[in-house]
């Protein structure tokens, strides 16, 4: 054999064996989401923090989504100011990206801050008029904000969309028994 082919031959197994970037970066953010899905979100944050640290996705979208998920770690940590500050990094580098809006909106809405939660919940219903999560908080943040008319609106387009969703999500909200019922017999008038 020739020396320049043992040369391709010795190049071709040596790119083979090698990991790209990429790739790995693929695999370890696969892996983090796992760790999310388990509840392991600290070990999450760690792989997250080390895939940033590395320097290698250049993808804006990309790079959004981990501070998405990064802010989402710190959420379930209890550490709202963190998670606050990813989810603003997240849409940095990508505006419309409906899910992180409504992230921020639900840290607003847990300190009573409604009318910020309304600004980022009408942005991610402009981006996604289907997304359940931001129609339903819609209706939430109005209700708050005594704007009933868009409330029952909200309220309408939420039980259209998912109903079971909307019947579930009235168990967790501070919003009176009566004035759910009298919402409902209103919208399905």
């Amino acid at each position: 054999m020739s020396y320049f082919i043992k040369m391709l031959v010795f190049c071709a197994i040596s790119l083979s064996m090698t990991t790209s970037p990429s790739v790995a970066n693929s695999d370890k953010i696969r892996k983090a989401g796992f760790l999310i899905d388990e509840n392991r979100h600290q070990e999450a944050l760690s792989l997250y923090e080390e895939i940033l640290k590395e320097g290698t996705i250049s993808d804006d979208r990309q790079k959004s989504q981990i501070f998405n998920n990064m802010g989402y770690c710190y959420y379930t940590l209890n550490q709202a100011e963190k998670a606050l500050l990813y989810y603003k990094r997240a849409l940095g580098l990508n505006q419309s990206y409906p899910i992180c809006l409504n992230n921020c909106a639900v840290i607003y809405m847990n300190r009573k801050k409604y009318q910020e939660a309304f600004l980022y919940l009408k942005r991610a219903y402009e981006l996604d008029k289907e997304n359940i999560k931001v129609v339903f908080n819609l209706f939430v943040v109005s209700y708050h904000l005594d704007k009933k008319d868009e409330a029952r609106f909200y309220l309408s387009e939420a039980f259209q969309i998912d109903e079971r969703y909307t019947e579930d999500r009235f168990k967790n909200k501070n919003i009176g028994y009566r004035d759910i019922e009298r919402l409902k017999k209103i919208i399905h008038k």
